[in-house]
């Protein structure tokens, strides 16, 4: 336990023993304060906190006999439960007594409840009031305690609870039992439960801790609270998409010259035979390896099965910063290896092949406006849906070289937002989105170029080289010159070209030019112009270039025009439609003349989500060798719909030819039954009726954590069946820690961020040994809504970063183990590369906090506040401002989070004005076994005037100050006996146990000296009492009687000075004691103020 009450036992009992030994040989008629100071204690008030006494030396001195109570004042005490045989009775000193109310700080795992609950101690376990446990965590159940009936819900609708003392029973979830003897008692008009029936009732399993005045509960469920609480997460998430981007410093540590790999990996084992083939075994596997290499991201991808180990291999070494790398603005990202899937020319195909791509643009940035290319790779088996602005444009099966790739993909004025799904055969649902800007930003950078070369990876032309370099320049004014030149091989003839053209845009509108020649004298160019009007999006382009397969037929062109757009409904009763129309005219090596309609059209009808296309065809083949040209009109209609029904998620695809003739072409199906979390059944159903081939496939997949096993089979109606066993996880070494781990999400593509997390006793940064490791600190990556708890060691580990992304790494302050502790640094930002790792350490120092008010008195002495007056704290030594606050209505004020060191806290004197001055500031040295210094009052004169502080008043009732955590509900009402008066005390500390304030006190006295001479502990007689029954869980330290206030004030101040905390406080003593210790007014007026 930190904060009061933790001190070290090292050279506790030599302290003890010497102070004892003080006692022991202290004369009886001692005139020495200091001795006179430690015989009382020792002698009168540390037997009753169970202090040794020197051996020989009686407990009480004949000439100063302490004046205690001959027996301490009856408790009222709950009802003992006679059910409960297994709680021993109240005996022994280390138990808290039957009948103390205390307030118990709850916890729920890692959360905890806002206010504590109140109970009452009953063997070793507890009552509560029924009516505040339901309160206190949020069940709406109405309990009438006149009635003795409660009834109503606990965490959801279905859990029903009723209690009837009148009938003897109890009902919860359905089922109504008896009630035992003792589990409900009536007391002063509460229904008070005990803490066993929790776990029966209402599926709480409570864990009391009294010793630190904590409740731990264990549930099967969130609760309410709880259930807020991650209610809130996700809305804070999702409001995230709008957050400015990372703000926090890079972290120190850099990325590693060898980081720890991933493997995504794929083992699939197989039986297939049928009608017409004989029955065979074998297997196949498919690995994704993802690591951080020599500062950048190595990637690559190995396949094969029993009779090909190696089939496929592609491997990549890449690098990104948007600042440019190397410092450098020249280039922001660069690629070695293979280049697949790279948009690198202002016309031609993308790049492909093992080569290099360098570009001083974004990732994901392009400079052809009119479309782009999304590619990524995935595990074979994978389906994977492309959406743009929500609506479906591609949909693709991840084949056996582990890469998707959508060419082509129609851009819009402004941002493009394509959202990325990817289906995995075991039910995996991953999702990723790109913003692709159309047009890119005119003027962000002066010259933006991309730059791509690379070896022709097949066909006749395989091993030949090609490159391609595509700039845009800004010349200001929304204007800009692009340019372009590329070269390659066809058929064993190199063929170059160069384009020339220029762009404008202003706000949505966007209009380029491009027009060129090839070294075969071939014309090639385009045109676009495209705006964005609120929703709606409108384009038109049209395109010339060399015909590649068919060079005798010239050029080919297309001509298009597009308006796509998004209807708030209600639409036809639909509440939205999102929808795309175009018509295009196409001329090409495969068609004389083409031209289509299309149409997209998106929905949700209820739960279903529907997305359907329409393409409208008039074309005319060109005659080829094998087969003459045809000619006629097609109008293609595919329907593709999900939604959820109970536990199953379904999605349909079906698609037929309208025109000429109706015609069925496909048909799929395909369900997922979520039987549990980890574990569900699949069932597939895919039709194409050219082929008129249909194959059903049934999965059943089963999440371990670690890795996923699917056993599968499958049957088409040519009679080929199969059985597989697939298994599929990813491993990986932990960064930081060196672990070994296993989990079934894919990580080969993604990042990880291992975060240590410690308490830096010398706030210096750096974990030493000795320091605390912090565990059960949550850290989050706001950006990449990534959040992990520290283990066992401090060391939390966010998996699945979203690369390239930069995320501010911070400790969510709630999450820490007290109060009183922050983080030592705001955080750090990360912006990992794929399969890359950061290190990070992220201190947590202790915090301070100092309240008080702020006073000024009036000619009677009357305390005034003095609201909206500014608070500021200064270092000692500079002077400098540390923090500052502004009191409230009732001049109070409070300010957390100081950090360690030597403060002066002030008034500041211009919010005073000129009317009033800032009395002396008030000294303060932070102490680490102190956390809140309260009471730090700070007074405001007339200029010139001498600073008194006012009489002190006594709050009425018992305020937090005034009540100890172990008084019980009789001692509350109890008035103090009319033989005591008030005198001014200064507490000095409150304690956990007898030994923890007899240790404190030495250790007082030691730091001290003569400071406290004249002074003796005060006690009111009903703590006296209290303490001599052992009723109490907390122990007080206070020390009078003073003459005055400023006396009191003056002691703070020099106490404060070395750390300790101290608090004025009026005490209701006894008359005989106030006259054997007459106040006393505090000598050390020397004290620096």
């Amino acid at each position: 336990m930190r904060g009061e009450g933790r001190y070290r036992v090292t050279g506790g009992g030599v302290i003890l023993a010497a102070l004892l030994s003080v006692t022991g040989s202290a004369a009886a008629n001692t005139t020495d304060p200091m001795e006179k100071l430690l015989r009382d204690f020792y002698q009168r008030v540390a037997p009753v906190y169970g202090a040794p006494q020197p051996a020989g030396q009686p407990t009480t001195q004949p000439d100063a006999p302490p004046h205690l109570p001959d027996a301490a004042p009856a408790l009222r005490t709950v009802p003992a439960d006679p059910g409960r045989l297994a709680r021993p009775a109240s005996t022994g000193a280390s138990r808290v007594p039957d009948g103390t109310v205390l307030l118990l700080t709850v916890r729920i795992d890692r959360d905890r409840l806002v206010e504590p609950l109140m109970v009452v101690t009953e063997g070793n376990g507890f009552r509560v009031d029924l009516g505040s446990f339901v309160q206190a965590f949020e069940f709406p159940i109405l309990v009438d305690a006149g009635q003795g009936r409660a009834e109503g819900w606990f965490i959801s609708p279905d859990n029903d609870f009723r209690l009837d003392l009148g009938a003897g029973t109890v009902t919860s979830r359905g089922q109504t039992r008896a009630l035992r003897a003792g589990e409900v008692v009536r007391s002063d008009g509460a229904l008070m439960i005990g803490d066993w029936v929790l776990k029966e009732w209402f599926g709480l399993e409570a864990t009391p801790n009294l010793a630190d005045l904590e409740l731990r509960i264990e549930a099967d469920e969130l609760l309410p609270f709880q259930q807020r609480q991650r209610r809130e997460q996700r809305f804070t998430q999702r409001q995230s998409y709008s957050t400015p981007r990372a703000t926090l410093p890079p972290a120190p540590e850099g990325r590693p010259l060898v980081g720890p790999p991933v493997v995504d990996l794929l083992a699939s084992s197989r039986l297939t035979g049928g009608d017409n083939q004989e029955t065979r075994v074998g297997g196949n596997y498919a690995a994704t390896v993802g690591a951080g290499l020599l500062g950048g991201a190595f990637a690559a991808y190995l396949s094969g099965d029993e009779n090909e180990p190696l089939s496929s291999a592609r491997a990549n070494l890449s690098y990104y910063d948007p600042d440019g790398l190397a410092g450098l603005g020249l280039v922001t990202q660069a690629r070695f290896g293979d280049i697949s899937g790279f948009a690198t020319t202002l016309l031609a195909p993308s790049a492909s092949g093992q080569g290099v791509y360098l570009s001083n643009l974004p990732v994901g940035a392009q400079l052809r406006s009119d479309a782009t290319t999304i590619s990524g790779d995935a595990l074979p088996g994978y389906d994977v849906e492309l959406y743009r602005d929500e609506q479906l444009v591609g949909f693709q099966r991840v084949g056996e070289n582990g890469q998707y790739i959508f060419e082509n993909v129609e851009l819009f004025a402004g941002e493009n937002r394509f959202r990325i799904v990817r289906y995995g055969p075991q039910g995996q649902i991953e999702e990723e989105t790109r913003t692709v800007t159309a047009g890119g930003e005119i003027g962000g950078v002066p010259l933006t170029y991309q730059f791509a070369a690379s070896m022709i990876d097949d066909g006749p032309d395989e091993g030949a080289l090609q490159s391609s370099l595509a700039t845009r320049l800004a010349v200001g004014g929304g204007v800009a010159v692009l340019a372009s030149a590329g070269t390659t091989e066809y058929r064993g003839e190199r063929v170059s070209d160069a384009l020339l053209g220029g762009q404008y845009r202003v706000g949505t509108f966007l209009m380029e030019g491009l027009a060129g020649r090839d070294t075969l004298g071939r014309t090639l160019g385009r045109a676009a112009v495209q705006t964005r009007i609120g929703t709606d999006s409108l384009r038109f382009s049209h395109e010339v270039r060399p015909e590649s397969l068919r060079p005798e037929l010239g050029n080919r062109r297309r001509t298009e025009i597009a308006l796509s757009g998004y209807v708030q409904g209600p639409v036809l009763g639909l509440p939205y439609l999102r929808y795309t129309v175009g018509a295009e005219d196409v001329s090409d090596s495969v068609v004389e003349e083409a031209r289509s309609l299309t149409g997209k059209l998106g929905t949700q009808i209820g739960r279903f989500t529907l997305n359907n296309d329409l393409l409208w065809t008039q074309s005319k083949e060109r005659p080829t060798e094998f087969r003459a040209g045809r000619e006629g009109t097609d109008l293609n209609v595919v329907h593709q719909a999900s939604f959820p029904l109970g536990q199953l998620r379904n999605r349909f695809r079906l698609g037929y030819r309208a025109a000429p003739d109706f015609e069925m072409t496909e048909f799929q199906a395909n369900s997922l039954w979520l039987i549990e979390r980890d574990f569900t059944a699949e069932m597939d159903v895919r039709h194409r009726f050219e082929t008129d081939l249909t194959r059903v496939q049934a999965r059943l997949n089963y999440d371990m954590g670690s890795v996923v096993l699917s056993p599968r089979l499958s049957y088409d109606n040519n009679g080929v069946y199969g059985a597989f066993l697939d298994l599929r996880l990813s491993t990986g070494i932990e960064p930081m820690t060196g672990n070994v781990r296993m989990q079934s999400r894919p990580a080969a593509n993604d990042g990880s961020i291992a975060v240590q997390v410690f308490l830096d006793e010398n706030e210096n940064g750096v974990f030493d040994p000795g320091e605390e490791q912090l565990e059960g600190v949550e850290v989050q990556a706001l950006q990449a809504r990534r959040s992990a708890l520290t283990d066992s060691t401090g060391i939390a580990i966010l998996r699945n970063v979203q690369p390239f992304e930069t995320s501010d790494v911070r400790i969510i302050p709630s999450t820490l183990p007290e109060t009183h502790l922050q983080p030592g640094v705001e955080g750090y930002s990360a912006r990992l590369l794929p399969g890359g790792t950061q290190n990070m350490i992220l201190p947590v120092v202790r915090s301070w906090t100092v309240e008080g008010r702020a006073l000024s008195t009036t000619a009677q002495g009357e305390a005034v506040p003095l609201p909206g007056i500014d608070v500021v704290v200064m270092d000692r030594d500079s002077g400098e401002v540390v923090a500052s606050t502004t009191t409230l209505g009732d001049g109070s004020y409070s300010i957390t989070g100081l950090r360690q060191g030597s403060y002066r806290i002030s008034l500041s004197a211009e919010s005073l004005g000129s009317r009033l001055a800032p009395a002396y500031a008030r000294p303060l040295l932070t102490d680490v076994r102190e956390t809140t210094y309260h009471a730090v009052d700070l007074l405001a004169v007339e200029p010139g005037a001498p600073a008194h502080y006012p009489p002190l008043r006594r709050a009425s009732g018992p305020g937090p100050l005034m009540l100890p955590l172990g008084a019980s509900a009789s001692d509350i009402r109890t008035p103090e006996p009319e033989a005591s008066r008030q005198v001014i005390a200064v507490r000095v500390g409150q304690y956990r146990s007898r030994l923890a304030l007899v240790m404190g006190w030495s250790e007082l006295v030691e730091r001290t000296g003569p400071l406290l001479a004249g002074l003796v502990p005060v006690l009111s007689p009903s703590e006296e009492a209290r303490l001599l029954a052992d009723r109490t869980s907390l122990f007080p330290l206070r020390l009078g009687p003073l003459v005055n206030r400023d006396a009191a004030e003056l002691l703070c101040d020099l106490l404060r000075q070395i750390g300790r905390s101290c608090v004025p406080a009026l005490v209701d003593w006894q008359e005989d004691r106030i006259a054997e210790h007459p106040p006393a007014a505090l000598k050390a007026a020397s004290a620096t103020r």
